[in-house]
C-alpha cells in the first residue's frame, strides 16, 4: 500500500492528540497485530533519537543529513491488555537481515495469533515465541482511521521541514563542498 493512501506528509498539520499510543518494538508482553493488511504504512523515513521513534518527510534527506536514520514499515499492534501501539519494521542495514527477517516474521505470525518476542544480541535476531496452548482474547481494535492512528502515535516527533530537522539534529547537518581538487 502506499503510504499517500493512508498517510500524507505533505498534508501534515501538527494539532494536539489526545490519545497516547506509543512507537516501539514491542518487548516484554505479549501482541497481535491487526490482521487487515491494509493497515499499515510505508515505506517511511523514521529516526531513532533519545528512545523516541521520529517520522522524517523525505524532501528533509536532500537537505539535512539525519543521524540513526532508517526506512521503515509501520504496523497498527495491541499488547494482551488493549495498549495500541504503532510497530516501526525498520529495513535491514547489510549484515543485519535477523533483525528485519524475524522482526517480520514476528508481525506476521502475529496477524494471527498472540505473539511475544526477545532480542537474541549473539545470533543478531529476535526469538519469536507463541503460545498456542492457553487461549487469549482477540483484540478489540479501534475503529478509527490509521493514518490519524499513525499521526497520534508521532504527534510531536514529525517532521516535516529542514529547519525542524536541523533543530533536533544540529551536528547533522549536510555540508556544501567547495573545496577544488586540481592542483
Amino acid at each position: 500500500m502506499s503510504d499517500a493512501a493512508v498517510f500524507s506528509l505533505s498534508d501534515y498539520v501538527a494539532h494536539a492528540h489526545q490519545t497516547a499510543i506509543s512507537v516501539q518494538v514491542p518487548h516484554g508482553g505479549w501482541f497481535r497485530v491487526h490482521p487487515d493488511k491494509e493497515r499499515l504504512a510505508g515505506p517511511f523515513f523514521v529516526a531513532r533519537s533519545e528512545e523516541q521513534w521520529w517520522l522524517i518527510h523525505p524532501e528533509v534527506l536532500s537537505e539535512v543529513r539525519i543521524s540513526g536514520l532508517w526506512r521503515a514499515d509501520l504496523y497498527e499492534a495491541m499488547y494482551e491488555d488493549g495498549r495500541i501501539f504503532i510497530i516501526p519494521v525498520t529495513y535491514p542495514l547489510p549484515g543485519k537481515e535477523g533483525w528485519f527477517d524475524t522482526l517480520k516474521d514476528a508481525v506476521k505470525l502475529a496477524r494471527k495469533q498472540w505473539v511475544t518476542i526477545e532480542s537474541d544480541r549473539d545470533q543478531f535476531c529476535y526469538q519469536v515465541h507463541t503460545e498456542p496452548k492457553k487461549k487469549r482474547a482477540e483484540p478489540d481494535w479501534l475503529g478509527c482511521d490509521f493514518g490519524d492512528l499513525v499521526e497520534s502515535a508521532f504527534a510531536d516527533r514529525i517532521v516535516t521541514t529542514c529547519e525542524q530537522a536541523r533543530k533536533k539534529w544540529p551536528r547533522s547537518a549536510k555540508r556544501t563542498i567547495s573545496e577544488s581538487f586540481e592542483e
